[in-house]
């Protein structure tokens, strides 16, 4: 865009008081406003200067307006775009100073602020950086970005730096499942959902560094137009700091809590980790929270945990991997379950492919009863990723078929082994068996209604049940027998039906 386009506007009504056509076809690279007497260190070479004139004053005069607009010149501005309202009108010493020194002086009025100003100038400019995919950052902009990022800078100041050099277009860094890590000052929070959906239809989204896994990416997400690849995969690189970091402080946490977890499952709960875990929110009554994913990666598991513990807003996030399970302590939340219920179908949404099951304990009141929070929670997540369930608690187990999918799968199959024996045989006779005893069972020990739902002379179901019961060591007239080779069915059905899912 250059000068003489801009002061055709007539959005802006920007009124030219000096300037030469050679100075007017020059091209703007930006714009800074100031009101500092000598702004030349802030200036960049090519930019539009914005000023309410607050600097100058009658006393000071023309010594004040050719410091002020040589230093425009010593550092390469191409205009002074001046405001009348301060001393209602521009003074002459200012016009005199712009014309000794070849800056273009335009007349802004009172009607016309400077933010609209900035915002015209960066959108054009951003219309001509998304016309070539190779554009990147001004050597000014990364050295600008780069001083932040060492001065430790929140990554919301960074990414308010981006969006100036990008018009005021929106950018915020986010993960995969919509959760905003920082946003820059002009970009409107949006819900989690509406970024998700903005990942998957909008080019211009950058991954920032390396993830283990799709739960765990973080993106430079700017919605709306497409940014130009370069730009993005060179500002995603600086971001990239900020996921370090992140990253070094999780491992510490995450540590703590598998030694924690480690010496809860022992039943060593005094002199645990839970100091270095649990000290930033004191004790309150706590649950555990475990999660596993079909097929089984325990890294994904964890990294599908902390990102819906992040979305539910616990801090401090620490996870462990405990045998096949990831887990996490979290202080009790009101309806946590329903809570956790829309958080896994947001963050299972990372990797459609992978279900995700979540295990969640009683509260404990103490950090004694974080053992018993621990057992419940992992036998509910087992269940759950049996039953095919997003959320599960102990308490959600009301049926004997609920209760025996949390049991680890090489125990069902022992428990299936030793009550039904031979039953279990290849033999085509012992399958006939083992179906007559489901239906038997299923039809509360009735004869006649076994021989009708299997088309079987009720004499042929008396000659099954007796040899069921030879070979079983078990008398089904009593109650006690009937259970076991029901639940021992029951656990050979579910590990059947259930051979990809993980064992806990």
């Amino acid at each position: 865009m250059r000068v003489d386009e801009l002061l055709r506007l007539e959005t802006l009504g920007l009124q030219l008081v000096w300037g030469e056509p050679d100075l007017l076809r020059q091209e703007i690279s930006g714009v800074t406003a100031t009101d500092l007497l000598d702004p030349s260190e802030y200036v960049q070479s090519g930019e539009v200067v914005l000023s309410g004139l607050v600097w100058w004053t009658a006393r000071g005069g023309k010594q004040r307006a050719d410091r002020f607009v040589t230093a425009l010149r010593r550092a390469g501005a191409v205009a002074l775009l001046a405001g009348v309202v301060r001393h209602n009108g521009l003074p002459e010493e200012i016009v005199d100073a712009c014309r000794e020194n070849g800056i273009v002086l335009a007349a802004v009025s009172a009607e016309t602020t400077f933010r609209t100003i900035t915002d015209e100038i960066y959108l054009r400019r951003w219309g001509a950086l998304t016309a070539s995919p190779h554009s990147s950052l001004p050597e000014h902009v990364r050295r600008a970005l780069d001083r932040l990022i060492r001065e430790q800078a929140p990554p919301g100041e960074v990414l308010d730096r981006i969006a100036a050099h990008l018009g005021g277009l929106p950018c915020a860094l986010v993960t995969a499942s919509g959760r905003t890590i920082a946003r820059s000052s002009g970009t409107p929070a949006q819900p989690p959902a509406t970024i998700v959906r903005g990942l998957r239809r909008e080019a211009a989204n950058q991954p920032v560094g390396s993830a283990d896994s799709p739960y765990d990416t973080w993106y430079l997400h700017l919605p709306g137009p497409q940014a130009p690849p370069r730009l993005l995969q060179e500002v995603a690189g600086m971001l990239r700091h900020y996921r370090d970091v992140a990253v070094e402080e999780q491992d510490r946490r995450d540590q703590a809590m598998r030694e924690l977890v480690t010496q809860l499952d022992r039943g060593e709960v005094e002199n645990s980790s839970a100091t270095v875990v649990l000290p930033d929110f004191g004790w309150v009554p706590q649950r555990v929270v475990t999660a596993v994913t079909t097929p089984h990666r325990a890294g994904a598991a964890a990294a599908a945990l902390r990102e819906v513990l992040a979305h539910l807003g616990t801090e401090p996030i620490a996870v462990g991997v405990h045998g096949r399970q990831a887990v996490a302590v979290v202080p009790e939340i009101k309806d946590i379950a329903a809570h956790l219920v829309s958080l896994q179908e947001l963050v299972q949404s990372c990797d459609p492919e992978t279900e995700l099951h979540l295990g969640l304990g009683d509260p404990a009141d103490a950090l004694t009863g974080l053992r018993d929070s621990l057992v419940r929670s992992a036998h509910a997540c087992r269940a759950g990723a049996h039953l095919g369930r997003a959320v599960t608690t102990v308490a959600d187990l009301t049926t004997l078929g609920g209760l025996l999918a949390g049991v680890p799968h090489p125990v069902r199959t022992t428990f299936s082994r030793q009550v039904l024996g031979e039953l279990l045989d290849p033999d085509p006779s012992r399958a006939e068996l083992r179906a007559t005893l489901e239906a038997f069972l299923d039809h509360n020990g009735s004869w006649t209604r076994t021989a009708e739902a299997l088309f079987l002379h009720v004499n042929t179901v008396h000659y099954r049940i007796e040899r069921v019961e030879k070979l079983t060591g078990r008398d089904l007239s009593r109650l006690d027998d009937r259970i076991d080779l029901y639940a021992a069915l029951q656990a050979l059905d579910e590990d059947q039906s259930r051979r990809s899912t993980p064992s806990c």
